[in-house]
């Protein structure tokens, strides 16, 4: 007999009025249905509130939790202590899924067990409707084997620090997550943005089995995301927080040494990046703040291998210009 598990949607909302309905309808409209959708209302000021009490009352599957405005990973961790399911997903309220998500990954549990499905995503522009073909990651850029709609480990994984590392994109067996949980350890650090990556992690070096599937479920609404783009003004300092806690995190569990150069690489893109999208006020700041990183962590490495990892002439530029002429220089060129 075919198991037909609950499954447990969890959708912080936070003022994403414009495009909460276009969410909404993509999980309501899913062709299968033992689902239960968790929406935390984060203390949107605009319409959101109004639109999930409605969806509330017209289908009973879809539970509004409402707090006031604490941020994307108290409402996530909300979700996750009301859900019954026996797996849970996570869906940014201005993105949509494909109506055969649910099923798909009901059909492939039935015929095997693992602890995580890993699925594909693609960019959604908002104006034109089109679905970009880019694809957020290749099984060959993550893993040490090229094998499809299989059975990964974390042992496979030859990079972890590229590519897929949201939660929208995966769904988890509760019980696994429950471990991780357990003596009231938090899955999401409060009141920080950037909070998936360490996530991500937490949950890799609990070496979970990963059935990956290529094929794009998940539709990304790149730009006016609308919590996180806007809190990056304010907040753009906690990746700092992240990668303090993330370098601990390697290093306790000994995959620190391993994935030294990775994690280096990593950190020079993504700090990098963020500088690029820093605003003016706080980038001085910011780009002194990384560096001091980024030292920290160039120490022991080879020096040539870290220039070739991100490129020889951004590395040499990094340590000998100003924040300014660094931002310059880079503002409208793709560096990786």
């Amino acid at each position: 007999m075919k198991k037909q598990p609950l499954i447990s949607v969890i959708i912080p909302v936070y003022n994403c009025q414009d495009y909460l309905m276009e969410c909404l309808d993509s999980l309501r409209l899913q062709t299968y249905q033992n689902l239960e959708f968790i929406c935390v209302n984060d203390g949107s000021t605009d319409g959101s509130q109004a639109l999930l009490r409605n969806y509330q009352q017209k289908d009973s599957r879809f539970t509004v939790l409402n707090q006031a405005n604490r941020g994307q990973s108290i409402a996530r961790n909300k979700g996750f202590q009301h859900a019954k399911g026996e797996f849970i997903s996570f869906v940014d309220a201005d993105d949509r899924v494909s109506l055969s998500l649910y099923q798909k990954f009901v059909n492939t549990i039935n015929h095997t067990d693992f602890d995580i499905y890993v699925f594909n995503a693609n960019e959604y522009n908002k104006e034109s409707q089109n679905v970009f073909p880019r694809q957020f990651f290749t099984v060959n850029d993550w893993m040490n084997h090229s094998k499809e709609d299989s059975i990964h480990s974390f042992s496979d994984i030859k990079n972890p620090f590229v590519g897929n590392m949201g939660v929208y994109t995966k769904i988890y067996k509760k019980s696994f997550l429950n471990k991780i949980a357990e003596n009231g350890t938090e899955l999401f650090i409060p009141n920080c943005i950037f909070e998936d990556v360490y996530f991500h992690f937490l949950v890799l070096i609990n070496n979970p089995s990963m059935y990956v599937y290529m094929e794009p479920l998940y539709y990304y609404r790149e730009t006016n995301k609308c919590s996180t783009t806007k809190s990056l003004a304010k907040n753009v300092f906690d990746i700092f927080k992240i990668t303090e806690k993330l370098t601990a995190l390697l290093i306790k569990t000994n995959h620190y040494e391993k994935y030294k150069y990775a994690y280096f690489q990593y950190l020079f893109k993504e700090l990098t990046c963020l500088l690029i999208k820093c605003p003016e006020n706080l980038r001085p700041a910011f780009f002194n703040h990384m560096r001091v990183i980024l030292y920290s962590h160039a120490k022991g490495l080879n020096p040539k291998t870290t220039g070739q990892l991100v490129g020889i002439e951004v590395y040499k530029d990094l340590n000998s210009m100003t924040g300014v002429d660094f931002y310059n220089k880079y503002k409208d060129k793709v560096i990786f």
